[in-house]
């Protein structure tokens, strides 16, 4: 009997079948279905609403302690960002100024 003969997987608007008979992977999908069929028809969940703009912080406490902290580390990382930027920059222009004004290879 080929594959034509068995009937669909799942009809859609038709309760599923149970696991009793099924391979594994269906069992665990009905099983799956039927728990999140049982989440959905219980009470919804409460929308929480978020709010944009800024989040006030107490000063001295834990969080705000925390963020000083993050606040130098990110300050740290910037400056040597904006070193090795100046640094290659400077590079940058040296090189242009050799092989342009002094041209030791003779290319221009």
């Amino acid at each position: 009997m080929g594959r034509g003969a068995e009937p669909p997987a799942a009809i859609p608007g038709e309760p599923l079948k149970t696991a009793d008979g099924l391979d594994p992977v269906s069992a665990a999908i009905a099983s799956t279905a039927t728990t999140t069929s049982a989440v959905a028809t219980s009470a919804p969940a409460p929308v929480q609403s978020r709010q944009r703009g800024r989040v006030k912080i107490k000063e001295g406490s834990l969080l705000a302690t925390r963020a000083q902290d993050e606040y130098a580390y990110i300050a740290k990382d910037l400056r040597q960002i904006a070193i090795t930027a100046a640094i290659l920059f400077g590079a940058l222009i040296i090189l242009w100024l050799l092989f342009t004004v002094i041209d030791p290879l003779g290319l221009y």
